[in-house]
């Protein structure tokens, strides 16, 4: 534990102030990440050694070690965004803190779903009763299922398909009721009067 400490402290304090030139980036990053489980606070946020090849902007402020961490658990989650944790290391005190910082868009942004609009449209469909890809008619077309998978697709990422798919349900249901089609949703099922939500 002494020696893997003691080496990372050796390469630091032989360095200027400042970021860390790139030449000696891999050497200091290798040094840290075997003294890395002997640093006090290094398991803040489960950032565990196997993390720390992801980090970025290492910089030498004697005797603080500092650089930015980019996470990914939300992304496994489905979010398009990693948060970066900003991390500061005092290598004369072995001890190590972390503060979340921002995050970064990791793709790009899906385009805001039109709510009102989408609404109208199926409105429109419900009260002419129209043929239509979102909508299966029973054979009186005094009843329908409609399948919100195909108007809200699986194009953005997870949480925002679900949330989206979750306010075009709330929103749907007041708008059906002011043309006359009242409901009651159970098991994500409309029935009542005239209507069968689908997902």
């Amino acid at each position: 534990m002494e020696d893997k400490c003691r080496a990372l402290k050796e390469i630091l304090f032989g360095m200027d102030n400042g970021l860390i030139a790139p030449q000696f980036i891999k050497r200091v990053k290798e040094q840290l990440i075997e003294a890395w489980p002997y640093i006090k606070g290094s398991d803040a946020e489960k950032t565990f050694s196997d993390k720390l090849c992801r980090i970025e902007k290492l910089t030498w402020n004697n005797p603080l070690l500092e650089f930015i961490l980019e996470r990914h658990g939300p992304t496994v989650s489905g979010s398009s965004r990693a948060p970066l944790h900003i991390w500061s290391v005092d290598v004369t005190k072995m001890k190590a803190t972390v503060k979340k910082g921002k995050y970064r868009q990791l793709e790009k942004r899906s385009k805001k779903f039109q709510f009102k609009k989408a609404i109208e449209e199926v409105i429109n469909l419900v009260v002419s009763k129209s043929d239509h890809e979102w909508l299966d008619w029973d054979p009186e077309r005094n009843r329908a299922r409609i399948f919100i998978t195909r108007i809200i697709p699986n194009n953005a990422p997870g949480q925002t398909v679900s949330g989206r798919r979750r306010r075009f349900r709330e929103l749907l249901q007041p708008a059906l009721k002011e043309v006359g089609w009242s409901f009651e949703v159970e098991d994500n099922r409309i029935g009542s009067s005239s209507f069968q939500v689908g997902s």
